[in-house]
């Protein structure tokens, strides 16, 4: 049984981002063939999702990767 108070780092979470190309370099290393969605909508409202090796510079981004095996 532990007491409270006597825990260390209770709360505490290590991670990482990963980037698109290492998960796509990780998810080709396991026999998946992945391709990245970008969203290609010049505006907010709508979402229109085109699949695309190369994104737009920008401050952020909406992407999704699929990879059927």
């Amino acid at each position: 049984m532990v007491r409270a108070g006597l825990m260390k780092n209770a709360f505490t979470y290590e991670w990482r981002l990963w980037t698109i190309p290492e998960l796509i370099e990780m998810l080709t290393e396991e026999g998946f063939k992945p391709t990245v969605y970008w969203d290609k909508a010049d505006n907010d409202d709508e979402n229109q999702f085109e699949p695309s090796d190369t994104g737009d510079p920008d401050a952020g981004w909406i992407a999704y990767i699929v990879a059927p095996k």
